[in-house]
């Protein structure tokens, strides 16, 4: 077997480490791509006013068949924001839940509220 000079072997590193680099490159492009035109149709959509209705039918539907169950919804559109409260805190306690009562975190809702976080870090 031949033995391959130390020349040789440097090209083949350097070859190497340029291929690896224009991938993560592309990579990188076609990611913040994505992110740029995603970004991009939610400033398209349109402001359809029936964010209240269309809330409260959600939240009617979940609590109809949890008849001791609170919901509190945050929405921020167009730089307003808003807080919906839905049910009751408990069985024992009819009051509706506010901007201070504490919820607890599912093991499903954790992952949720993870992905929302890390959204709205990405989107300053």
């Amino acid at each position: 077997m031949e033995e391959r000079k130390p020349q040789d072997m440097l090209t083949v590193i350097l070859k190497t480490a340029s291929g690896v680099a224009i991938l993560l490159a592309v990579l990188f492009c076609g990611v913040f791509g994505y992110i740029a035109f995603t970004k991009s149709k939610y400033h398209r959509l349109k402001d359809t006013h029936d964010l209240r209705e269309r809330i409260n039918g959600y939240a009617s539907d979940f609590l109809e068949k949890r008849s001791h169950a609170a919901m509190a919804i945050g929405v921020i559109q167009s730089n307003r924001t808003e807080m919906f409260f839905f049910g009751q805190l408990s069985a024992t306690n009819a009051q509706p839940p506010n901007a201070d009562t504490l919820f607890e975190l599912g093991t499903v809702s954790q992952v949720l509220t993870a992905l929302t976080a890390q959204k709205m870090v990405a989107d300053g």
